[in-house]
């Protein structure tokens, strides 16, 4: 994979009229994220090379990182660099303007998510998709997860559904409801490993015949 450090810097890439150079430079850094070109996990250019680059002040770069650390697309490590976290602010957005529901509602909203992600699954997904969704099914089912209502079967199924939207929505929603769990007295016992493998079998074989209403069916039930 190419490391973001090595990708070369446009100069001049962020001027214009009528806008702020701190949001032009913030936009600029969106975009190198939301298009992938720094992936997910990569080192972003050292603030020298974003100053040169993109020919700006060393404070405006920096306002710019600091606000992407906040909203959870970078992530600084301590004097390694700066590294790309997601590639987008909902998950961490949401996580934070969802702490007054109660984790009832936020179990809800989510499984409303997942039911829709499975019905949009069984309409979209290819074969590659399918393939990953029955290894996961078959990792997930083992038994050593500590949560089994959360696997990356889940995450898969969102990935099929081809909706960026619904997947950072479940993300935020996901982040909450874990911290929730950590503090929550009256939690009910997760599903058994068999329950689990009942309830993904089902949306699997679901999704495998395309067929979204049996999906979501399956998805409702599960939840």
């Amino acid at each position: 994979m190419t490391k973001a450090s090595q990708l070369p810097r446009p100069r001049g890439a962020v001027h214009g009229r009528g806008v702020p150079m701190s949001r032009k430079v913030l936009a600029y850094l969106q975009r190198e994220i939301d298009s992938g070109r720094w992936p997910i996990g990569s080192r972003i250019p050292i603030e020298s090379a974003l100053v040169v680059g993109l020919d700006v002040g060393r404070t405006t770069v920096r306002e710019a990182v600091s606000t992407l650390v906040h909203l959870g697309l970078l992530e600084a490590g301590r004097g390694s660099g700066t590294f790309v976290r997601s590639r987008t602010a909902i998950p961490t957005v949401l996580a934070e303007f969802t702490e007054g529901y109660d984790l009832a509602d936020l179990q809800q909203a989510q499984l409303m998510l997942e039911v829709e992600a499975s019905r949009a699954a069984a309409e979209r997904r290819t074969d590659a998709d399918l393939e990953r969704l029955r290894l996961a099914h078959e990792r997930d089912v083992s038994g050593r997860c500590r949560d089994p209502r959360r696997h990356q079967f889940h995450a898969l199924v969102f990935q099929a559904a081809g909706n960026r939207m619904l997947t950072d929505l479940n993300a935020g929603l996901e982040a909450r409801i874990r911290r929730a769990l950590l503090t929550a007295e009256d939690v009910a016992e997760p599903p058994g490993p068999e329950d689990v493998r009942g309830a993904h079998q089902a949306i699997l074989d679901a999704i495998e015949a395309r067929d979204p209403d049996a999906a979501a069916s399956a998805a409702r039930r599960h939840g």
